[in-house]
């Protein structure tokens, strides 16, 4: 499944390479090589940050996913006064005074089995996670490709001028 189409990667690598090259000249006045190029592409190009996003997402994902395997624990405790007539909860008496309660609570749960949908989870989220990682991979790849193609042809330019 390809995020972007190889048009958008080809568009972003030539405007980042025009980028590069134009604020050289007019700017810095310094020639860029090709391995600073594609750094600097690699560096800043939005949709492989977008793609890092993804995989970080994708790694929270898993780690959620095998953590719903561990029980849960959740606590509750309370302390409340009662002023004037009320009945006493404890000796069912007519209390003038002050009633005090506390109540505590403790719960737990933890899932037995529910037809494997948490280990299938789990083994989804890890394919999940393991796509991502060659996403990213195929995205660094490309634009370092076109990169190195439109350097390439920037360069043949030049010399066939």
């Amino acid at each position: 499944m390809l995020l972007f189409s190889p048009k958008k990667l080809k568009i972003t690598g030539l405007s980042i390479l025009f980028f590069a090259l134009s604020s050289s000249s007019f700017a810095q006045a310094r020639k860029w090589t090709l391995e600073e190029c594609i750094v600097h592409a690699l560096e800043n190009n939005i949709q492989i940050q977008q793609s890092k996003i993804s995989q970080k997402i994708s790694e929270q994902n898993y780690l959620q996913s095998k953590f719903t395997v561990l029980p849960n624990l959740n606590g509750d405790a309370s302390h409340s006064y009662n002023y004037g007539q009320r009945i006493d909860p404890f000796t069912n008496e007519f209390a003038t005074e002050r009633v005090r309660s506390n109540s505590l609570s403790i719960s737990s749960s933890f899932t037995i089995f529910n037809g494997f949908q948490t280990l299938n989870s789990i083994r989804q989220n890890e394919a999940n996670l393991s796509i991502s990682k060659y996403d990213l991979q195929q995205i660094e790849n490309d634009v370092s490709l076109n990169i190195t193609n439109f350097f390439l042809q920037i360069l043949f330019s030049k010399e066939f001028l």
